[in-house]
């Protein structure tokens, strides 16, 4: 009788550490992969992968993320080191910040009219397939950002 319930025993931690152990895998890939979309060089290669590009599309996604990153890091650095600057003050001139706010809003726009411009020579060159893959994806963010 003991013996049967030892058995019964072993079992139970065996199978619970298989479970712990397909738990920790799981949540090590998703860990990993969320990671990986923190960098450029992760994103493109999300991208390469769900929409298949070919070596071309690739190295074309690789100019236009370059590009992006450029103009932001040229375009937006100032303003925002401004903002935090005057934040820090002990007694900011709230005057001050709203321009700086008013000037990151119009940074913003030109920043998007900039990735307009880029981005629409990559769109042309995809496939109707890999447009539709792009479709699938904004409908899915959409409802999300709707169901929050």
């Amino acid at each position: 009788m003991e013996n049967n319930k030892l058995k019964s025993l072993r079992i139970a931690l065996i199978i619970s550490l298989c479970f712990n152990l397909l738990f920790l895998s799981g949540y090590a890939a998703i860990f990993l992969t969320a990671r990986k979309l923190t960098t450029p060089r992760g994103r493109i290669e999300s991208i390469v992968r769900n929409l298949n590009l070919t070596r071309d599309q690739k190295r074309q996604l690789w100019v236009l993320s370059r590009a992006i990153r450029e103009y932001r890091r040229e375009n937006h650095t100032q303003d925002i080191n401004e903002l935090c600057t005057e934040l820090s003050k002990i007694n900011p001139d709230y005057e001050r910040i709203s321009q700086l706010l008013g000037s990151m809003v119009e940074a913003r726009s030109k920043y998007l009219g900039f990735v307009s411009q880029q981005v629409q020579p990559f769109l042309k060159g995809l496939t109707f397939e890999q447009r539709q893959i792009i479709v699938k994806k904004i409908e899915k963010l959409q409802r999300f950002a709707a169901a929050e």
